[in-house]
């Protein structure tokens, strides 16, 4: 199965590759259920544009590893570090 080859071959929060002009992105968290930090989001965004732009990819597959969830949501053990900023503070 070409998931568990991405995540067994790779290391991160997110993994992805192309194969057989399908991008594959993987959402590799899955102790947390593959809950999602600030730093997933980003990637995934910049990914999705990279691959969006790409004559040669045909699909996009989001998935998540492991056996029990694709993305649970944001990982909010992050939110008294990150949104608790001077700069989070300051938009609220």
């Amino acid at each position: 199965m070409i998931v568990k080859d991405i995540v067994e071959s790779g290391s991160g929060p997110l993994l992805s590759e192309i194969h057989e002009k399908i991008a594959w992105i993987v959402f590799n968290n899955p102790q947390r259920m593959n809950a999602m930090s600030q730093e997933m989001w980003d990637n995934a965004a910049s990914l999705l544009d990279k691959y969006g732009s790409n004559p040669e990819v045909r699909a996009i597959v989001l998935t998540g590893a492991g056996e029990r969830a694709f993305v649970a949501g944001a990982d909010i053990s992050k939110f008294e570090t990150e949104r608790a900023s001077a700069e989070a503070m300051a938009f609220i």
